[in-house]
């Protein structure tokens, strides 16, 4: 019902949602198109976010 617009989640199912997702309540509201909420994640989760990102870039200048 949800997926048809037939009934809405309510405040403390959301919050569950986020939390998880580990998102913030305005990515799911697509107030933002940053998903990550950074204080939900741990801090391995954080630094292979970090390595990934800067791999892509690294990869990304060398083939432009």
């Amino acid at each position: 019902m949800y997926e048809q617009g037939k009934r809405q989640l309510d405040y403390n199912s959301l919050i569950q949602l986020a939390e998880y997702y580990k998102v913030s309540l305005d990515y799911l509201f697509q107030r933002t198109d940053v998903p990550f909420l950074y204080e939900a994640m741990e801090e391995d989760e954080l630094e292979f976010m970090l390595q990934s990102l800067s791999l892509y870039r690294d990869i990304k200048y060398k083939f432009k």
